[in-house]
């Protein structure tokens, strides 16, 4: 029955090692990963298994490429690209010598993401001695499916795929990465809960951590985001996943970027305190992003329009919803709200256009607000993901852990269902 499911040695053994709700990930999901590998290991009893994995580091590391089922592929969600792209090109002329801009892509999975990173930067301008990319997965066989370099069809999605016949050469098969931007990519297998290599000392500008924050346990996703601040630099990016802006919008030291399509936040200057920042690291040049307190982009946000110009009358309910995203994006939030709140006086039963609604009231800081948005999302449409993703966080915030995993698990089951996502771990 669900809600009575108990956590195996195993299961808390995953927990505790690598900070991943098994509840998110699926408790039939490591079970069955358990069994494969107790077929491998030619054992039949599951104790003796879960002995094998506290004692045996290896297995532990097998086990993980079990359950961590990456699902990725080049220039996924455009949106960050474009922004990232922006900022390296508003950077070129900024007078940093010739310091690298400094990436991390984590998880990096099977290396679409930092190696979009890395064509990204070089089609902004930059020389590949300014560019410096790591990137770090959990998943021992991801990273070494990433070193190798070689993609099939799957790895390459939707209409623009100029980028394929510009860096990539057919072999064995698929398509093998041409060297010029696979060696701008340096790969580590590692936990960023608590074994990030040592190598990964100096602050990053530029950091995408998307949808992995979803996959933690409360105490866990805590530890992370602190993690987050420590190697994110003043100034610098930070890409998320749109499930996970919420955790970010009531965090002081961040900022969020307004970009199409990109949920982005900066990390503004002085939030850290001086005990956490390490002695030596290199600042980077500041900029300001409007008038949010950020320090990413430069003239590259689009003013906000004057009060005369917000003018919803005679738009058609399609482009009606249109404009309040367009204008979420832009950080006119009271605008986007009014013309939310105005589409939904007569399309009251749009699921969408309540959680578009939400999104804005949590940027807010409404929580109530949003809660009530997300939950008429979630009633009207069931199986609404980010809708439920969003809820259990906020219900998390204010303690009632009971509901929150109720949603998780709505949340995991609506995440199933869809054909593309289905069991994988979307990165």
């Amino acid at each position: 029955m669900e809600g009575t499911e108990i956590h195996s040695p195993v299961e808390r053994l995953i927990e505790k090692t690598t900070g991943l709700d098994p509840e998110t990930i699926g408790y039939g999901k490591i079970g069955a990963a358990v069994r494969r590998r107790m077929t491998a290991c030619g054992l039949s009893s599951s104790s003796d298994y879960g002995c094998l994995a506290r004692a045996e580091r290896n297995e532990l590391i097998h086990l993980i490429d079990e359950i961590v089922i990456p699902e990725t592929w080049f220039f996924r969600d455009r949106g960050p690209f474009v922004l990232l792209e922006k900022y390296a090109s508003d950077r070129r002329p900024a007078g940093y010598g010739d310091r690298p801009l400094r990436a991390l892509s984590l998880p990096c999975s099977t290396g679409e993401e930092p190696y979009s990173i890395a064509m990204t930067l070089l089609g902004a301008g930059l020389r590949p001695q300014q560019i410096h990319i790591d990137a770090v997965d959990i998943s021992r066989r991801a990273i070494d499916a990433a070193r190798r370099a070689l993609y099939r069809k799957n790895s390459f999605r939707g209409r623009n795929l100029g980028f394929r016949e510009r860096y990539f050469a057919r072999a064995g098969g698929g398509y093998r990465l041409s060297a010029e931007v696979a060696d701008l990519v340096s790969f580590y297998r590692g936990n960023i809960m608590d074994t990030l290599p040592r190598q990964l000392l100096e602050k990053y500008d530029v950091l995408f951590c998307r949808n992995l924050l979803i996959y933690f346990s409360r105490n866990a996703r805590s530890r992370v985001l602190a993690v987050i601040g420590q190697l994110l630099a003043e100034g610098g990016l930070l890409f998320v996943g749109h499930a996970e802006t919420g955790l970010f919008f009531e965090r002081p030291e961040f900022a969020p970027v307004r970009h199409a399509r990109a949920f982005a936040f900066s990390r503004i200057a002085g939030s850290v305190p001086k005990t956490a920042r390490q002695p030596g690291l290199k600042r980077t040049t500041r900029t300001t992003v409007g008038k949010t307190g950020g320090r990413a982009l430069k003239k590259k946000i689009p003013a906000a329009p004057a009060a005369e110009d917000f003018t919803p009358d005679g738009m058609r309910p399609g482009d009606m919803l249109q404009e309040a995203g367009r204008l979420a994006d832009r950080g006119c939030l009271h605008e986007a709200s009014e013309l939310c709140t105005e589409y939904l006086k007569k399309h009251s039963t749009d699921g969408h256009a309540h959680y578009l609604l939400g999104l804005i009231r949590q940027a807010q800081k409404n929580r109530n607000g949003a809660e009530e948005c997300f939950s008429r999302a979630v009633y009207l449409n069931p199986g609404h993901y980010e809708a439920l993703v969003h809820l259990a966080l906020l219900k998390e915030h204010r303690g009632d852990a009971a509901g929150a995993s109720l949603l998780r698990r709505r949340a995991q089951r609506a995440r199933a269902a869809k054909p593309d996502e289905g069991g994988k771990r979307v990165q």
